[in-house]
């Protein structure tokens, strides 16, 4: 009977709380505005807002970076494999009558790749955000990759040829052109911070359609350029040249 009697008071001084709470809420409903407006506000309470920050309308435009470089490691094979030797048939007596020589014929069927397939892209309808910086990007290229394929062959033309066909299978599956890097296996995932098409893939994807901040990439296509300059100055050994 006591447990009875003290249950019963709680449930009298609950029963009061309520009472109160009641009330209140009562007062309150009344203040609040039952306007179409406030309903619209209650049932969509956000305003969204879409703001584009790369500028890539089509798919075309996603892939142009990665078959832009792809088309320049290939003029790069083709070239080398069309001049294997000088058109005049003799071979440089020196080191540096080979730079000169390779920098005459190389070095500017390399820029005119460039050319070609920056005008080209454009004709099919590409536009990139930063165009002068797009335009040096894809120069620099043509020449990093010339110079890589010319290094090989001038090393030795079948094995050089070779293992620039090797290169080039390796940089497609590492350069994150058709898939995010995430979606490779690991070996890829390793390599591709070591190799230059990465490079040009994802700076042309900043001067095409984002900040255009590429001045990792300039770098290391830099460095690779100079390294394979000298590295086929001393692959090119004049003595063998003249004995074969």
């Amino acid at each position: 009977g006591t447990k009875l009697t003290s249950g019963l008071e709680g449930l009298q001084t609950g029963v009061a709380s309520l009472g109160q709470g009641l009330s209140n809420a009562r007062d309150q409903l009344k203040s609040a505005s039952t306007e179409s407006k406030n309903a619209e506000i209650l049932s969509n309470p956000l305003s969204l807002s879409k703001t584009d920050n790369d500028q890539v309308p089509v798919n075309g435009i996603a892939m142009a970076p990665y078959m832009i470089s792809v088309a320049l490691f290939v003029a790069a094979i083709s070239t080398n494999m069309i001049f294997a030797k000088l058109p005049s048939g003799r071979h440089p007596e020196s080191r540096w009558a080979w730079l000169k020589s390779r920098a005459e014929i190389n070095g500017i069927i390399a820029v005119l790749a460039g050319i070609l397939v920056y005008g080209g892209v454009h004709l099919i309808g590409l536009t990139a955000n930063h165009e002068m910086r797009t335009f040096i990007l894809i120069i620099l290229t043509s020449l990093v990759f010339m110079s890589m394929v010319t290094t090989l062959t001038t090393w030795n033309s079948r094995i050089g040829a070779f293992f620039s066909l090797i290169l080039l299978l390796l940089q497609l599956a590492s350069s994150a052109g058709t898939y995010p890097l995430a979606l490779t296996n690991d070996f890829f995932r390793a390599i591709n911070p070591w190799l230059p098409m990465s490079y040009s893939v994802s700076g042309l994807r900043q001067t095409i359609s984002m900040t255009g901040n590429i001045h990792q990439q300039v770098i290391f296509l830099s460095v690779i350029l100079i390294l394979f300059i000298g590295l086929g100055m001393l692959a090119y050994q004049p003595k063998k040249m003249e004995e074969d």
